[in-house]
């Protein structure tokens, strides 16, 4: 028997002070290597929610929103990768952040 469980995560606050310091000791190239890195992880997790929901977003949609009539129909796709776009940029900057800092897990075990 499978157990699943919903839970809330609290996120830590992003480190933009540690991260900013770090960025101004790194070369180019070593911000560039950071930004490339937090680029393929964002996605990576990313994908790996569109496998299981088919949006890749962290979470799940609202109900309300799936079943509001002005987000349906020729709408909803548009609305979807709006959402996508926004989600990618959101994860991809904390991602960037934690690296930055020397944090690359953000806190996680």
């Amino acid at each position: 028997m499978a157990l699943q469980a919903d839970f809330l995560v609290r996120p830590r606050p992003l480190p933009m002070e540690a991260a900013k310091g770090v960025e101004k000791a790194n070369s180019d190239s070593v911000n560039q290597s950071l930004w490339e890195c937090s680029q393929e992880q964002a996605a990576h997790t990313l994908e790996k929610a569109r496998g299981k929901t088919g949006i890749a977003i962290l979470g799940k949609p609202s109900e309300a929103l799936l079943g509001d009539p002005k987000f349906g129909g020729e709408y909803q796709g548009d609305s979807i990768k709006a959402g996508e776009a926004l989600a990618f940029s959101t994860h991809f900057f904390g991602v960037l952040r934690f690296l930055a800092s020397g944090d690359p897990k953000g806190g996680a075990p």
